[in-house]
């Protein structure tokens, strides 16, 4: 959870630094340009929980139930244009929710499966999930992708708790070009 945590701070406190004295003197003009109830209540929200939320838009759908085995999980690319170049962002599950843990339980599998949508898009080939943080040793990632959008690993599903990850997905503008990294949120696996 800490990676978690410092990874959002990091990025609020880069908007702050980049943003924050032309933000606060347009708010100030939309804000004079109208009604004070109306400017007092557009403006309600502070700036970080905006930010924030809007990161967690971009990059999170809602969480997910997996008490399926397998436990199938889609990710979503889409383009977006930053100064003119195309980024790639993946939209994952911000948690996926193992109910019932006990030391009983069977393994379960998560598949993760990358819906291209047309875009070149697929998971590196030997560290298609990168476990940031599994504190209880559950989760154990396939040493190699299934397929170039697909990628499985086990959760031991054996004690309370979290682990956090990030998906490595690759993306080519076209088929003979370099690929870059399409940008992941990191998202939890909860085991309940």
């Amino acid at each position: 959870m800490s990676s978690r945590i410092g990874f959002v701070a990091a990025i609020v406190l880069g908007a702050l630094l980049l943003g924050s004295s032309s933000t606060s003197e347009g708010q100030e003009k939309a804000q004079a340009g109208r009604g004070a109830a109306t400017g007092k209540d557009a403006l309600a929200m502070p700036l970080p929980v905006k930010i924030v939320a809007a990161y967690r838009r971009l990059f999170f759908s809602p969480a997910q139930d997996c008490n399926a085995d397998p436990c199938n999980v889609s990710i979503t690319p889409t383009i977006v244009k930053v100064e003119e170049q195309d980024i790639c962002i993946a939209k994952i599950p911000e948690s996926l929710n193992f109910n019932n843990t006990n030391s009983s339980n069977l393994t379960k599998t998560i598949t993760w499966i990358v819906v291209p949508g047309g875009m070149l898009v697929e998971f590196h080939p030997k560290n298609g999930i990168l476990l940031v943080d599994d504190p209880k040793q559950q989760i154990k990632p396939d040493n190699a992708r299934t397929n170039a959008v697909t990628y499985s690993a086990q959760n031991k599903h054996k004690q309370k708790g979290g682990a956090t990850y990030v998906p490595v997905i690759l993306y080519r503008s076209a088929a003979d070009q370099a690929p870059s990294l399409c940008a992941t949120g990191d998202p939890q696996i909860v085991n309940n």
